[in-house]
């Protein structure tokens, strides 16, 4: 069963989260399924229109900085995504940023000390 058959209302934290195609959402908006945004709980057709919009804009200008980018490394002569920067020193640093950042999050210190309290 899906929303529209269930008369339910899908609620997503942002708007550019369920999708950064215009399309996509327009179809979705069109196809008789209620949808709130928490960011913007009282957005209208009207404002989900135009952040809809604005969202695939700025996907489409986040690809084009990026390929910009790569090709500018690669006109400096860097070799991208080579195997050999992968040392073992360059991965242990990246586990040990992971690890750090789950620790900081604080939906993750949220979730342990439930999960301590479910335990106990």
């Amino acid at each position: 069963m899906n929303a529209r058959q269930a008369g339910a209302t899908l609620l997503i934290a942002k708007l550019d989260r369920l999708s950064r195609n215009a399309g996509f959402i327009f179809a979705l908006r069109d196809s008789g399924v209620d949808f709130v945004c928490c960011n913007m709980p009282d957005a209208n057709t009207l404002t989900v229109g135009i952040f809809t919009v604005l969202a695939q804009h700025e996907r489409e200008l986040i690809s084009k900085r990026t390929k910009e980018a790569l090709a500018a490394l690669k006109s400096r002569g860097v070799t991208l995504g080579r195997p050999a920067n992968l040392t073992a020193a360059a991965i242990q640093q990246g586990q040990a940023v992971r690890q750090q950042n789950a620790r900081d999050n604080k939906e993750n210190r949220q979730a342990t000390r439930l999960a301590v309290l479910l335990r106990q």
